[in-house]
């Protein structure tokens, strides 16, 4: 099963909207996606996760992986607008406090440099 992820542009980021699930059978896809951008040159990379049901620990190890790529690249990378169950998901495991999450879209968008 493939990832549906939809991508829009807000001044100067990337804002990347994955849908329902992000586990292990789609995972490699979307971490290409993610990959190819940050390795193209994008600056500021925003996932929002208001359409996203579910994170597997693959799916927040790439948000792991993006966002150290990021930083050594000089962007940002920034996740938002997760529901309950996810930021539960990222608050247990610990990762709320070594990556970037907003609470929503705008949020995440006055992090990332707009000129």
């Amino acid at each position: 099963m493939t990832v549906n992820v939809k991508e829009d542009r807000v001044g100067q980021a990337l804002v990347l909207l994955p849908e329902g699930r992000l586990d292990s059978v789609n995972i490699a896809e979307f971490q290409a996606l993610v990959t190819g951008h940050i390795d193209a040159g994008e600056n500021s990379v925003i996932v929002d996760f208001s359409d996203l049901d579910y994170i597997s620990s693959a799916g927040i190890r790439v948000m792991q992986l993006a966002t150290e790529a990021q930083k050594k690249s000089g962007g940002r990378f920034v996740l938002c607008a997760m529901n309950d169950n996810i930021s539960n998901v990222f608050r247990i495991t610990g990762f709320d406090r070594i990556l970037d999450i907003a609470d929503t879209l705008q949020d995440a968008l006055a992090r990332v440099p707009q000129s």
